[in-house]
């Protein structure tokens, strides 16, 4: 009967570590993907600006945008650098683009990021901008707000559709 017993209790301890097995595994198995998102995180700049209270009208070819650039580092520390706001139309393969402040593009991206609007804030910077499409169209469009910090590496870029 002892026999039965311990055969019993140790098939019962395997069937445990086995369990205990497969849940170290699944979860060493998960640990990379955590990981992997934090390092992509990580590797992506802190958020230090946003854009908050956008509002864009538009008339055929006028486009205007208005919203405020927002401080969103925590130590409340200044930040400056240039802004560029960029229309294009939605699902055209050309590079036609027109930009707030107006400048020449090279793969998609403004040449030159000193060309774009300056700012220097410690909380927020409203910014107002209006500029004409080269001609008038009915199409959707993108528009394109890019923030570059001081030494032109790009901080914020947000997308929509007009």
């Amino acid at each position: 009967m002892k026999i039965i017993k311990k055969t019993k209790s140790l098939e019962k301890s395997k069937q445990h570590i086995t369990l205990l097995n497969e849940y170290i595994r699944d979860e060493k198995e998960q640990i990379p993907e955590t990981i992997a998102s934090k390092d992509y995180t990580e590797s992506s700049l802190p958020k230090l600006v946003d854009i908050e209270d956008l509002k864009v009208k538009r008339d055929r070819s006028n486009i205007s945008a208005d919203f405020k650039i927002v401080n969103k580092q925590s130590e409340n520390e200044p930040i400056g650098g240039y802004v560029f706001i960029i229309a294009r139309i939605k699902d055209v393969k050309e590079l036609e683009a027109s930009s707030y402040p107006s400048s020449p593009f090279k793969d998609g991206q403004p040449v030159n990021y000193k060309n774009g609007l300056r700012f220097f804030i410690q909380r927020f910077k409203t910014i107002s901008s209006t500029f004409t499409l080269s001609k008038s169209i009915d199409k959707p469009i993108i528009l394109e707000i890019l923030v570059y910090d001081r030494d032109g590496k790009l901080i914020l870029k947000k997308v929509v559709e007009v």
